[in-house]
């Protein structure tokens, strides 16, 4: 199979969207692209938070995430869901991946209070 078209590829940062989630869901070649678009956004709004100078800025461009996540669950066919985003993951969380990865899914969130994103009762 020819990965090319399932390809989110910017700067250093490489990796291929589900091919057969696209044909299970039936995924037209118009959406696919959207998709891989809108993963290339996610990519530069990390790459702003990486540089951001304040805990403002960086709530400003998690919101920001947040509102590319709920478009590509609208692209997927999926419903909003943001028990389902990898929310600890943007630049300058410190709250606990491997425990709320485990958590992914559900409405149980570890939230580290000092994390300039999340804590401080920021979402």
């Amino acid at each position: 199979m020819n990965y090319d078209k399932y390809r989110v590829k910017y700067k250093d940062t490489e990796y291929v969207i589900n091919p057969l989630l696209t044909k299970e869901k039936g995924l037209s070649d118009e959406t696919i692209s959207k998709i891989i678009s809108k993963h290339i956004e996610k990519l530069r709004v990390y790459e702003k938070m990486k540089k951001a100078e304040d805990d403002n800025t960086l709530q400003f461009f998690a919101d920001m995430v947040r509102e590319i996540e709920f478009e590509l669950q609208d692209l997927w066919g999926f419903e909003r869901d943001y028990s389902f985003h990898e929310w600890y993951l943007v630049p300058g969380c410190i709250c606990p991946k491997i425990d709320n990865r485990e958590r992914r899914g559900t409405k149980y969130q570890i939230i580290d209070l000092n994390c300039p994103i999340h804590g401080n009762c920021h979402d």
